[in-house]
């Protein structure tokens, strides 16, 4: 017959086994609902973007940004078709400020845009 010391042991044993197995179990669940969440930001993000590309070729807009932190300008096909630039040429401050009337093109000059 077992002792009283053994069956504490064993129920002991058994009690941190299931403890362990409880936290395996909620951290397997709270995995899966960040990936859910993930899935669903990341479709939210498509539909956004599929419906602004959208909106920006049906309107023929050009679209462009500088990192200010490289100096470096991205832009839109048809935004370098605007400035007179082939589809892969580099964008510069320059194409944009001769793509600037005459008039403005001082005070563009002196704007942040270096």
């Amino acid at each position: 017959m077992m002792g009283v010391e053994t069956m504490v042991a064993g129920v002991g044993q058994i009690l941190l086994l299931t403890v362990a197995l409880l936290v395996q179990f909620l951290l397997i669940v709270g995995l899966l609902i960040q990936a859910r969440r993930r899935r669903r930001a990341e479709d939210s993000l498509r539909y956004t973007e599929e419906r602004m590309s959208l909106a920006v070729e049906s309107t023929n807009l050009g679209l462009w940004e500088l990192d200010l932190g490289t100096y470096r300008f991205w832009a839109t096909e048809t935004c370098r078709a605007l400035l007179g630039l082939a589809p892969h040429e580099t964008v510069t401050q320059q194409a944009f400020i001769n793509a600037c009337h005459p008039d403005d093109r001082l005070e563009t000059r002196a704007s942040d845009l270096r």
